[in-house]
């Protein structure tokens, strides 16, 4: 989301540089001629019937009697992406934290696309916004718990990958993105949105050293019923969770 808001695939492409977007739902929004039209679920607004006609149409290797099942769709983006994988020699990704302690960045996802690309191209090119820097190491383990559930309400997304620099054989760049940022923290507004997240984080430790046993699936980003007990109110765990 951080080279869609600075343009990048646009500034590349005036270059004569053609960048491949390898998250699924990104995938379908640049085949698509198209622009995300949400943060989480970019491609949201497609149907499998239109995504299937998009892979017909401009995904040369995808197979000629491709259904609009999901898994043959994903299996037609899978192959599709491997080649790319395996040839491109340079890789760009986000991060969704860096740890200033330890200049260790961290990205997490659903597909592994993101390891993918961390991993196999010769040089990888992190574009990080300032607003994703923690001050110490410990503090990860709060965002990491307040990110998946906050977002798509699981308790842990399924792949976690973190790095410090580039690997033996691996050049590494790591772009910070300001545009904006330090002057909606100077801004008395922008920096009331941060403190009612700094409360909620506040919130989240307080009840880890009051219950731990009851918070270990804290859902932070939704509220409990009325009626309930205070015990219940705090222990939300996976399967209550998917209950109520």
């Amino acid at each position: 989301m951080a080279t869609q808001e600075t343009g990048l695939n646009e500034a590349l492409a005036a270059d004569g540089i053609h960048a491949l977007e390898t998250d699924l739902a990104e995938l379908i929004v640049q085949l698509g001629h198209d622009r995300p039209s949400h943060i989480l679920v970019p491609a949201i607004h497609r149907n499998r019937n239109q995504i299937r006609d998009i892979f017909l149409r401009e995904m040369p290797d995808a197979p000629a009697q491709l259904s609009d099942e999901p898994t043959e769709l994903t299996a037609a983006a899978r192959a599709h992406l491997r080649r790319k994988f395996l040839a491109a020699q340079v890789a760009i990704s986000g991060a969704n934290f860096a740890i200033a302690e330890t200049g260790t960045l961290a990205v997490v996802e659903s597909e592994g696309n993101g390891r993918m690309c961390l991993t196999l191209p010769r040089t990888l090119i992190t574009v990080m916004g300032i607003e994703k820097i923690l001050p110490a190491w410990r503090d990860l383990e709060v965002f990491l718990q307040l990110l998946p559930r906050s977002s798509t309400a699981e308790r842990m997304n399924p792949y976690t990958s973190m790095w410090a620099g580039a690997v033996e054989g691996q050049e590494f760049h790591l772009v910070l993105l300001d545009n904006g940022r330090t002057a909606t923290l100077a801004d008395p507004r922008g920096r009331a949105v941060g403190a009612l997240l700094l409360q909620g984080l506040d919130l989240l430790a307080g009840l880890e050293a009051v219950h731990p046993e009851q918070t270990r699936h804290l859902d932070v980003g939704r509220h409990p019923r009325a009626g309930d007990g205070g015990r219940d109110q705090l222990d939300l765990g996976v399967a209550d969770r998917h209950r109520r």
